[in-house]
């Protein structure tokens, strides 16, 4: 079984670099968000009044990368409740 990883397009091989986001609403002003490539960290994120994307806390995934998107999309969720 390929993970999540081996899956996707990286950037270095001249490829779109592909990211999950996690976003309960479309006009919600936070999100978590997974950038994707051998990343293992989610980021909380806030827009500000301009719409621009600000850190505000970072994850490690204790486990690395999920073997898949429902893992990560779990991820994401259980993320965004804590960050609530």
């Amino acid at each position: 079984m390929q993970t999540l990883v081996q899956q996707l397009p990286h950037a270095e091989c001249g490829l779109l670099e592909l990211m999950f986001i996690y976003q309960p609403t479309i006009n919600s002003h936070d999100r978590t968000i997974w950038y994707g490539g051998e990343s293992t960290q989610l980021h909380y994120e806030c827009s500000d009044s301009n719409g621009i994307w600000h850190d505000t806390d970072v994850r490690t995934l204790g486990g690395g990368t999920p073997a898949g998107v429902s893992e990560l999309h779990a991820e994401l969720v259980d993320y965004y409740n804590y960050c609530q």
